[in-house]
């Protein structure tokens, strides 16, 4: 018989805030509450729990009951709550105020439904920075886990288990620290119980005394081919009853192991985080390279020992691939300014603009890897929509937002605009072409511009042979065992790669450009090569009056044009200037991209006062219009655009091209709109209006 080992069993529940009611309740019905309940049958095995504050929301709200069962759970000892961030933030990305709050939040939570004070806190992706130790103190923390690839990279010898507990710390305040077994990830639940049973007996043999095993939650049903292993094939039964009838192998709460066990020894991780997240954080060729330097290094056997070597990057990259999740994120921290100035000179907590800022911090619309991320637009716009909602409440309560006309939003160096006391906020973005990037109408919760371009990712590829889905199915298996989705590499069929069009700059709004003179949608949705051009960095300068500001174009053609915004923000006023007529084979146009749900549909007025409805979703040459209304139903917000003198209109639809746990689906982010003036002209005016359904004026003109 092996010598003993303890067995750490943590796992993650989480949904994002904004995600759908029916991915809870299917996640919900699928993973946590039949994982539950089998630990409910099997009292003899301890296991850690972290649940997410939305997941937390979301069960108070729908199943209450679940609360009293877990108090239980905790109450006899068979189960360690894990805190954190209550609403998921990735704590390097935050300011240390809120992240402090977030944690402290949780901890309440915690104590007040269940009876206890968690010890340890979950990382969000395990993202680690050194000075995370002092923070953590700060809030009472005592341990967190981390992957074990985190550990080569702090000095750990090739010769050194990576598993039991460690310790670092951060200007003389220490932090406990549990490895993630990386295998055990890979084992749990894709491989027979036994397996892994034979795997702890060799950790065992050469001297481990503890390993933990921490991982999603969701992997226990919701995963694809997960069910039917677990659930209808018994995985977790019998690998519940195995760890009870194993005499030498202790499921222990790590609270207890980082008490009563001492640390191996000293390291300091460097910045980073998983390895699969490493490598998502490339860019796509840099990932591709990144592979097959594994395949190869595997092939002449060397992989587990130059693995240490081949790190990826750390979550922040996320921000210089996704200008849209930069900007995201710099909107929410001028909103936590704000809120902490208001607070400060109130002497107390504005509690709603709190909650809704806290919400905004959630991890996944800022990055993308697996599971669609920045790309879905029901997180992303929850999120943004949740800084508005902070900014809402702060006026409301009598708070000041920040104004920078113009000033760096985004800290990139060049001047942005972000502007508006409500109802109406905007923010125009120097470095791609001066161009509207956000625009909201407070009132009717809806930001119709806050859209991701469609980046070309490593996993897109080249089209699989044959099959619609790729030539690797969801839910596949290998040996009667589902595989892990980070043990497949799905790629898209013929078919939605010849529908997929992609961009080589961000999709803002209102920016002049150069169309050719014969426009043909069916083209320009593909990938426009001049585009980008347009989209490059430009000067903006405060106008000769309030709410106004000049966006100076230095190329590809001199250009210049005047912004102005109405008092309340809801409609603005834009005049586009070439200094000279564009080449005959060209022609001013200007780009409109907006965000919309499937089914938008566009109302335009042709010169003789003719409505027509067109689908949005489909290429089209739309006529000369004076006017054209975006209806994105059941979103409450109409775009109305409204040029001086009628122009052509050519819109397409714009789809991401997007991979999930499920394979493969084109998602809509929007369309474009292309207002093209009449040959030779060198000027377009357009008024702009943010409006419900019966698109209200704005009684205070520009």
């Amino acid at each position: 018989m092996p010598p003993k080992i303890r067995l750490h069993l943590v796992l993650h529940d989480h949904q994002p805030y904004g995600n759908f009611l029916h991915v809870f309740e299917e996640a919900w019905e699928r993973a946590y509450r039949p994982t539950i309940e089998a630990f409910e049958r099997h009292p003899g095995v301890r296991f850690a729990l972290h649940v997410t504050g939305a997941l937390l929301e979301w069960i108070e709200a729908h199943r209450p009951a679940y609360i009293d069962r877990l108090a239980k759970l905790v109450e006899r000892g068979q189960v360690e709550m894990l805190g954190g961030p209550f609403y998921e933030p990735i704590l390097a990305l935050i300011p240390r105020r809120d992240a402090l709050g977030q944690i402290d939040r949780m901890r309440r939570w915690i104590a007040s439904r269940l009876g206890t004070e968690p010890r340890g806190c979950w990382l969000a992706e395990r993202v680690w920075q050194p000075d995370l130790p002092e923070v953590l103190a700060e809030a009472g923390i005592e341990y967190t886990l981390l992957d074990d690839t985190h550990f080569p990279l702090a000095g750990v010898p090739r010769d050194e288990p990576i598993a039991d507990l460690w310790t670092t710390e951060s200007r003389g305040i220490p932090l406990r620290l549990f490895p993630i077994d990386h295998q055990l990830r890979y084992t749990i639940p894709f491989r027979d119980p036994d397996d892994t049973l034979d795997y702890l007996a060799s950790l065992a043999e050469r001297g481990v005394r503890a390993v933990t095993y921490g991982d999603d939650g969701e992997k226990f049903g919701l995963w694809p081919g997960t069910f039917d292993w677990l659930w209808k094939e018994g995985w977790l039964e019998r690998f519940l009853s195995r760890l009870e009838e194993t005499d030498w192998i202790e499921t222990a709460l790590p609270g207890a192991t980082a008490s009563g066990l001492s640390p191996r020894g000293r390291v300091y991780p460097p910045t980073t985080s998983y390895e699969e997240l490493g490598e998502w954080a490339l860019p796509p060729g840099w990932q591709r390279a990144r592979r097959e330097l594994l395949r190869h290094l595997a092939e002449a056997g060397l992989l587990e020992e130059a693995r240490p070597f081949l790190r990826g990057g750390h979550f922040q990259v996320f921000l210089a691939r996704y200008p849209e999740a930069a900007l995201l994120h710099a909107r929410m921290l001028a909103a936590s300014r704000a809120l902490a100035a208001a607070e400060e000179r109130a002497g107390h907590e504005h509690a709603g603009a709190r909650r809704a800022l806290y919400r905004s911090q959630v991890n996944c619309p800022y990055w993308h890897g697996l599971f669609g991320g920045l790309h879905l637009p029901v997180l992303r716009n929850a999120v943004s929509g949740q800084i508005v909602e902070a900014e809402r409440r702060l006026v409301l309560a009598g708070g000041d937002l920040e104004h920078l006309v113009p000033g760096d939003v985004d800290g990139d160096g060049i001047a942005d605009v972000l502007a508006g006391d409500g109802p109406g906020r905007l923010v125009l973005w120097g470095r791609y072409g001066g161009g509207l990037v956000h625009w909201t109408r407070w009132d009717l919760a809806d930001a119709p511009f806050d859209l991701v371009a469609r980046w070309r990712e490593a996993y897109h590829g080249d089209p699989a042979p044959g099959a619609q889905d790729g030539d690797d199915a969801p839910g596949g298996r290998e040996n009667g065992v589902p595989r892990s989705i980070h043990e497949r590499e799905p790629r898209p069929g013929r078919d939605l790669l010849a529908g997929a069009g992609w961009d080589r700059a961000p999709r803002p709004a209102g920016v002049e450009r150069l169309v050719p003179a014969d426009p043909d949608p069916e083209l320009l949705q593909r990938e426009d090569p001049e585009r980008a051009a347009w989209f490059g960095p430009v000067e903006i300068l405060p106008g000769e009056e309030g709410r106004v500001v000049r966006v100076v174009r230095r190329g590809p053609l001199r250009a210049e044009r005047r912004v102005a915004w109405s008092q309340a923000a809801v409609s603005l006023e834009l005049r586009h200037f070439l200094e000279d007529p564009p080449p005959r084979d060209r022609r001013l146009a200007v780009e409109w991209n907006v965000a919309c749900p499937a089914g938008a549909r566009l109302l335009v007025r042709a010169p003789g006062g003719t409505i027509r409805s067109l689908d949005a979703g489909v290429p089209l040459a739309a006529g000369r219009a004076m006017e054209v209304v975006v209806e994105r139903d059941p979103l409450p917000v109409r775009v109305r655009l409204r040029p001086a003198i009628p122009l052509e209109v050519f819109t397409w639809p714009l789809r991401t091209l997007l991979r999930t746990e499920d394979g493969f689906e084109g998602v809509l982010q929007g369309i474009c709109l292309l207002l093209v003036a009449r040959p030779g002209e060198r000027s377009i005016d357009v008024r702009a209006e943010l409006g419900g359904p019966e698109l209200d004026p704005d009684p205070a003109d520009p």
